[in-house]
């Protein structure tokens, strides 16, 4: 679904591609540096999605999805390794491999009440590091 925060604006949690610099990109604090790659941000972040189709797409936000029950226990559930952060990414391309389609669809919304725990937290910081180290390392460090 269309995951929106609480003052009904869109986040935008939707991935065609994880690369280490665009990921990292979205913990900069300084607005100046976003905006020179707002168009690079753009792109990663899929803000260009339609609002009138459904969209075949390679990742979504484990926020909250619906999956077919046989097809989550054919690909062997959620890894274990992550206990939190990059979980659903990587479920998400395990299904893909798999050969089963990932859809993203506007016609539904669900309201995230996304707190950026590893933006405030050095615990929460230490384990999106650590969980992004096994994705990259199981799916392939890409820096660009």
């Amino acid at each position: 679904p269309k995951v929106l925060n609480e003052d009904g604006t869109t986040q935008y949690l939707v991935r065609q591609k994880l690369d280490v610099f665009d990921y990292m990109l979205r913990f900069i604090p300084f607005q100046f540096v976003k905006k020179i790659f707002d168009k690079r941000l753009s792109i990663y972040e899929c803000r260009d999605l339609s609002d009138t189709e459904t969209t075949d797409i390679k990742m979504g936000s484990g926020c909250f999805m619906l999956i077919d029950r046989e097809k989550f226990v054919e690909i062997g559930g959620f890894d274990e390794r992550f206990f939190m952060y990059f979980e659903d990414n990587d479920l998400c391309l395990r299904f893909g491999k798999a050969g089963y389609r990932i859809l993203y669809t506007p016609f539904e919304t669900v309201v995230h009440m996304y707190e950026k725990g590893a933006h405030k937290s050095r615990k929460l910081f230490k384990i999106f590091m650590q969980s992004m180290g096994k994705f990259f390392n199981k799916w392939g460090w890409r820096f660009f």
